[in-house]
């Protein structure tokens, strides 16, 4: 169970029995999780694994094969998503579009040639040479009634073992085995090339340096780069984020056909905690009866329910709400949207919490809004909504701009 989509710092893991769920495990509660040097993924192949000082999490706690299936699939979810922003990052820093804008190179070209620039400054190429291993030998394989074929292999690499990522330096250095001649032809005679053969020492591999040193580029080294750069771009579009944005998809369906959690990552997150605030058998109650809500085949219903409360009486509204959504209940899987302003929107909120009702509660867009932004509030909230009900007088601010919002998208509105 997720307070976000994206998120996993509250999942839930539930155990039930003949259809009532009667254990409740939330990850607060495994020991010392939040240590970071013993939380952590483990990746066996294409999965991941939520473990703790090496061991599976979910194994360690003997959660049954639903429960296990369920967290490994949230943490799978996670792993991909957050694999998949970091290519959709990565395929997207260099834009060639953007390369030039009235004469001003972007930002984030800007940041990275300098980078390149100053990585490029910092190569000392007769220091990187100072290891350099050649050797070159010839191969000869014959064949009976048929062409003979001759060819001539140089190996070069770092004695160091200095790690070279680079493609323009690999190149220049020429490092790898690689056929540098080759031959074939009905004959057993080939004239070897006048190269010098076996390992390189003494002077023949200082000549080698200085050919190497010669040719380096700084300005075709960066050229190289920034191809490199736009290159990989194109690839982690092509190749890399496709079969990540499958696999996300893939694993999404069966956490929603399965788990139901697009409903449940889409409910605040205070609903939760309100809800554990409880004791453990009315925390229960309160979960069955949430599940049984969200599986059930009932239609949803989104209201709003705002308004002042008549010479500030809140009781008197708390009791009509309740009668509202009692009866709307019998028909409808009703969900409050609610920005707790003073007065009916409050009332309604409480009882949501207090009575296991959905809601929808934004505190930054609609609670700290302020009165300057009522309306653009009033639209936000009825964007959401497929009734509107009122307390109090309809002239009231906040009441008269939801309503004026209502009637602009045409949705019902009543009086409480």
């Amino acid at each position: 169970m997720l307070s976000q989509d994206h998120d996993i710092s509250r999942p839930v893991i539930f155990s039930e029995t003949e259809g009532q769920i009667d254990e409740v495990c939330f990850f607060s509660d495994i020991p010392n999780t939040n240590s970071s040097n013993k939380y952590h993924f483990r990746t066996d192949g294409e999965r991941h694994s939520l473990c703790y000082d090496g061991k599976k999490v979910f194994a360690k706690n003997n959660y049954d094969l639903r429960e296990t299936q369920f967290a490994e699939l949230v943490v799978n979810k996670y792993f991909i998503k957050k694999e998949l922003d970091s290519f959709k990052q990565k395929s997207t820093r260099l834009s060639v579009d953007s390369f030039l804008y009235d004469g001003v190179l972007p930002g984030e070209w800007c940041k990275t040639i300098k980078e390149l620039s100053d990585y490029i400054k910092g190569i000392d190429i007769s220091s990187l040479l100072s290891s350099l291993y050649i050797k070159v030998w010839d191969s000869h394989i014959s064949k009976v009634g048929g062409d003979d074929r001759y060819s001539v292999i140089k190996e070069v690499k770092l004695l160091d073992g200095t790690p070279i990522n680079d493609d323009y330096l690999i190149n220049l250095i020429g490092l790898g085995e690689r056929t540098i001649h080759k031959e074939s032809g009905y004959t057993s005679y080939f004239e070897r090339p006048k190269i010098p053969f076996g390992v390189y020492e003494g002077e023949t591999l200082e000549k080698e340096k200085q050919a190497i040193i010669h040719k380096y580029s700084s300005e075709k080294h960066m050229g190289w780069l920034i191809y490199s750069e736009l290159s990989k771009q194109e690839f982690y579009k092509e190749e890399i984020i496709p079969p990540l944005e499958n696999k996300l998809q893939t694993v999404k369906k069966q956490l929603n056909e399965d788990y139901y959690l697009e409903r449940i990552a889409s409910i605040d997150s205070g609903y939760f905690e309100r809800m554990t605030s409880s004791n453990r058998t009315e925390m229960l109650a309160k979960i069955n009866r949430l599940a049984h809500s969200i599986q059930s085949n009932v239609p949803r219903i989104s209201i709003i329910i705002t308004g002042e409360s008549p010479k500030n009486d809140d009781y008197s509204v708390w009791k009509k709400i309740a009668t509202l959504i009692e009866e709307l209940s019998n028909s409808f899987n009703v969900i409050i949207i609610t920005g707790r302003a003073k007065g009916s929107e409050t009332q309604a909120l409480y009882y949501a919490m207090d009575n296991v009702i959905e809601y929808i509660y934004d505190y930054h867009a609609w609670t700290m809004s302020g009165k300057e932004a009522s309306i653009e509030r009033a639209r936000s909230m009825v964007k959401k909504a497929d009734v509107l009900y009122y307390s109090g007088e309809p002239d009231y601010y906040i009441t008269k701009n939801m309503i004026a919002a209502a009637k602009e998208k045409g949705i019902l509105v009543k009086q409480l």
